[in-house]
Order: C-alpha cells, then structure tokens, then sequence
C-alpha cells in the first residue's frame, strides 16, 4: 500500500498506467476502509505516524526497528572513499548521488547493490564511482566501517541501512526528511541535506569535510545502539501488553 499511496502519480503514466489508477483508486478505497478494523497502530518512525494520521485519521504509537548492530563492529581507521548501498531501484535515487560525485570526480564512490537500475546508473557515472555488485553482511560491514561517510538520498520510511553504518561509527550524509531525518543527528551523527537534489548532496558533502574532524565514531556508535534489537523488544513487547489488557478490559 505504501506505494499505491506515495508511487503511483510516479510511475503509472500513458494510457496503461492511467487504467491502472483506477485500479490504485479502488486499492485505496479499500485500504481506508479495511483499516477501520484496526485496533491499534504501531508505525516506526514519527513519518510514518503522520501518515497514518493523514491517511485514516488514526493515531499510531512510534516503535523504532530493530537494528542488530551487534553484527557491526566500531572502526576508528577510515579510508578516502564514500559509500552508498541498496537495492538499485528508481526511488533510492541512487542517480542524485552519482550526479553529485559525477560533478566532484576528485571524490571517490563506491556503490554496494544490484537490482534492475544496476546498467543505467554504470552509463552515466565517470571512472571515480566504482560499482562492486551485492555483497556479503560481512563484507558489506567492512566498507561501511572503513567509508568516510555513508551517502543517503532517498526518502525511507525509517532507513535500517543508515543506522547500520552509524552502528560502525561511520558518519551519514542523508535527505532531512523521511525516517533519516529522526535517525541522524545534524552534525553529530552525519549530515543532513534538505532537498533531494544532487546540489544539495554536494553542499552537504562540502560541510562535512569542513567538519570531518568533529565526528567521533564512538558517539556516533553509541548512538546508533537506541535503535537496537534489545529495545525495539522490550519497547514492543510493552506495547502488546499493555493494550492487550486494555482491549480485554473494555
């Protein structure tokens, strides 16, 4: 439903795509109505809450996911690169970023992730953006730990990847909007730009180097821990309880 709500003006176009929103109309209807059925709505960032306000007039509590970042280790030792991974599909907007490193090839890129994006992103980046496919948790926690910085522009629901590279003390360069703009703290934890734009990742890759020295990795690990699986548990676990005794009450 997230994209029957968000995508579809986006990507339905032409004759096909306006008998498909018909469809994502009906979808709508439905939704709204189905949700009415709800008792109660957890959402996992404060973004999302608003949504569900909007979308069914409905309150939500917010309970974070869970980030295992007991599976990344802290590094204090970083290379000259910066990374981005995830899956390469349209709205991770992959392309602002290589558009950004495109116009600064003194910088260099490394993009982590596959998917049917993959060939035209190659097409248009310049030799200082290197392309190394899906790989390994292990392997994929190695490079954050060692990358300058994490770069960020999509517009997520929460985000689990950013919190990931925080979780290896890594700084995070990310759109202030969406789950990363409760994730990341501005000049604590990374920097965060304010429009998805490839000039604005580049003012925001700007700012960090001015800064780079300010950012301790071991701040920035300790504060990823807030997302941790641990708490997300305990925070849900206490939800469930709570209403349940209250729904069994009334």
């Amino acid at each position: 439903m997230r994209y029957a709500w968000d995508s579809a003006d986006e990507y339905l176009t032409g004759f096909k795509g306006s008998i498909a929103r018909l469809f994502i109309n009906y979808l709508k209807k439905w939704d709204v109505n189905s949700a009415a059925n709800v008792n109660y709505f957890i959402a996992n960032s404060n973004y999302i809450a608003e949504k569900i306000s909007r979308i069914y007039n409905r309150t939500a509590d917010v309970i974070y996911p869970p980030v295992d970042a007991d599976r990344f280790i802290l590094s204090n030792r970083k290379e000259d690169y910066y990374l981005t991974a995830s899956r390469l599909v349209p709205y991770k907007r992959i392309d602002l970023v290589i558009n950004a490193f495109n116009q600064t090839p003194e910088r260099k890129l490394i993009i982590i992730g596959s998917g049917p994006e993959r060939e035209r992103l190659k097409k248009i980046a310049n030799p200082n953006i290197e392309f190394i496919g899906h790989q390994s948790a292990e392997k994929l926690g190695a490079y954050m730990q060692a990358a300058k910085a994490f770069v960020f522009a999509a517009e997520e629901d929460f985000g689990i990847i950013v919190v990931e590279a925080m979780a290896c003390g890594t700084p995070v360069i990310a759109l202030n909007k969406g789950g990363t703009a409760e994730s990341v703290l501005n000049g604590k934890t990374g920097i965060l730009f304010n429009e998805q734009n490839h000039s604005s990742i580049i003012k925001a890759i700007d700012e960090f180097e001015k800064m780079e020295g300010v950012f301790s990795p071991q701040i920035i690990r300790e504060y990823s821990l807030k997302f941790s699986r641990k708490l997300f548990e305990e925070n849900f676990i206490k939800f469930v309880r709570e209403k349940a005794e209250k729904f069994f009450i009334e």
